[in-house]
């Protein structure tokens, strides 16, 4: 395939095919044509096969061919259009990757230090909760009172995240 603007004088239109992107990646379909082989030949070439078996059963049959039309084709590489579109997201695929793994990261360190707060304030409340206990609170009141207080810290936190999150995307 060419750039559109390098059509030369000498062409005829043969056939119109539909939009087709170079890569997963592209916005938009780019200005091309095709042109023979033999008409233009070039290394980097490409050739792509349909075929209802696996890519692997056709690769003898596809070098044999090549063979054939002349000792100066060569054949590089043979991969299947899985392989093709998994390297051209490549690149996306491991930012995402990456992006999943600090917050998964990030959710745990958030998690610790959420216990360490609760735990920080139990233990300065002891006497208190010892005190509690003794002049009969159950023990299902007391954990109450304590994740109560957690519970309001952490509406408290996702109220100040939203907000936050909100004041950016309209900024």
């Amino acid at each position: 395939m060419q750039d559109a603007n390098t059509i030369g004088t000498v062409m005829a239109i043969v056939g119109v095919v539909g939009d087709v992107k170079d890569s997963p990646t592209d916005a938009r379909a780019q200005a091309a044509f095709y042109e023979p082989f033999l008409q233009s030949p070039s290394f980097g070439n490409y050739v792509a096969l349909r075929a209802t078996t696996h890519a692997e059963a056709l690769i003898p049959a596809v070098r044999e061919v090549a063979q054939q039309m002349g000792n100066d084709l060569s054949i590089q590489e043979i991969r299947s259009m899985e392989q093709v579109v998994a390297a051209a997201v490549a690149t996306q695929r491991f930012a995402l990757q990456m992006v999943g793994l600090f917050a998964v990261v990030a959710l745990a360190l958030a998690l610790i230090g959420i216990y360490g707060v609760m735990s920080y304030a139990a233990t300065r409340r002891a006497r208190e909760i010892a005190i509690r206990l003794a002049l009969g609170a159950g023990r299902v009141d007391t954990v109450r009172l304590l994740l109560g207080q957690g519970v309001r810290l952490i509406v408290a936190g996702l109220i100040v995240g939203g907000l936050a999150t909100f004041r950016r995307k309209n900024a």
